[in-house]
């Protein structure tokens, strides 16, 4: 896997840009350029098109879309369904941390968040367990956290964490359906999660990232660091000096 690493103005996506239509060319469309928002993705398909290519839009999209394909056995349980698990499971725990305000709507609107926050980052109620700090609410939070992902285990639902860890064993075992390129651009942070995606797309096709630096979670990933030099020279600085007070003003 390639790591491409650089300063803004280096270059990076228009090494990436220039490598897929170098694929469009080639009447090659077993590739994907994945990116971080539909904004941007649509902003490249948009960018390609102008210049002639005829392409089908699924070879440019977010890696959330992409990822679906290995996930939609597993629903994602929607941010207000999330919202009515947590309220019940904080009053079906009864913790007494949470007693005087487990009833308010605005404490379990913060939990959710909170408990959504944790999920994003890889953390789910195990993982946290594993790892609890001694802190005065973390039994309580954690009480709750534990019997959320019951429920939702139960209904049938998870958060996106735990469904991008089931898209990345897919992968594993399943492969990427023929495709044999991707390239991966605009990411500026990747937790545990999307990370397990990667590497798992990773033994399955040829990987590009584009990154800020190598980390050691990537070095452990096995990628090959390439840095590109800044491709713009600094602006030069120039002082003018007006030769009155009243030229400045005008100026």
């Amino acid at each position: 896997m390639r790591l491409l690493t650089g300063p803004a103005g280096s270059g990076k996506t228009n090494f990436v840009l220039d490598r897929f239509r170098e694929a469009l060319c080639a009447r090659n469309d077993a590739i994907r350029l994945l990116v971080p928002t539909a904004t941007m993705a649509q902003h490249l398909q948009n960018r390609i098109a102008r210049e002639g290519f005829v392409f089908r839009r699924g070879l440019i999209q977010t890696l959330s879309g992409f990822v679906e394909n290995w996930a939609a056995d597993l629903l994602q349980a929607p941010d207000s369904v999330l919202y009515l698990v947590v309220e019940e499971a904080a009053r079906r725990v009864n913790r007494p941390e949470f007693a005087h305000v487990v009833h308010m709507p605005g404490f379990c609107a913060s939990l959710a968040r909170t408990i959504g926050e944790f999920s994003s980052a890889g953390c789910d109620s195990a993982r946290l367990a594993a790892c609890l700090p001694d802190a005065p609410l973390s039994a309580a939070f954690l009480a709750v956290y534990e019997e959320v992902d019951r429920e939702l285990s139960e209904r049938g639902l998870a958060m996106r964490a735990r469904r991008l860890a089931h898209a990345a064993e897919r992968i594993g075992k399943e492969g990427l359906n023929g495709i044999g390129a991707i390239w991966l651009d605009g990411f500026h942070a990747l937790p545990d999660p999307e990370l397990g995606v990667i590497s798992a797309m990773g033994r399955h096709a040829d990987l590009t990232l584009t990154f800020d630096g190598l980390d050691s979670r990537l070095a452990a990933m096995g990628f090959r660091e390439e840095c590109l030099p800044r491709s713009r020279p600094s602006p030069a600085k120039l002082l003018v000096k007006a030769p009155s007070v009243e030229r400045e003003v005008e100026e």
